[in-house]
């Protein structure tokens, strides 16, 4: 809780730095989506930090490393972005390399406990 009022109070606070050029109608529908933004991210902190001890550190972080993925394939499918080779490359590269160590982890920690 405490980092994402940290985010929140920074980001804000960044905001008289870098004015943004809103018209005026389209005010309310920004600080709707920051709204949405914000309480969408903070869900994801807090069932992140139930579900460690519910499943475990190892197996948490091969389920996160799937998160870029998913928000490329999102991007794609829902307002149809378009990624270069490279791109997909990098994701898919950065992805796997993740779940590697991730698996590896697991299996460290199984091999732990088994001892």
């Amino acid at each position: 809780m405490i980092n994402f009022f940290v985010i929140l109070v920074l980001a804000t606070g960044a905001l008289g730095f870098f004015p943004a050029n809103v018209p005026e109608g389209n005010q309310t529908a920004l600080w709707v989506g920051a709204l949405i933004l914000a309480v969408t991210t903070l869900t994801g902190y807090a069932l992140n930090n139930f579900g460690i001890p519910m499943i475990g550190a190892a197996f948490a972080s091969v389920v996160s490393a799937s998160g870029p993925a998913l928000t490329s394939l999102l991007a794609v499918g829902v307002i149809s972005e378009s990624l270069a080779l490279n791109q997909w490359l990098g994701v898919g590269l950065v992805t796997l390399w993740v779940i590697g160590i991730s698996v590896d982890n697991m299996s460290r920690q199984k091999q732990a406990a088994k001892k």
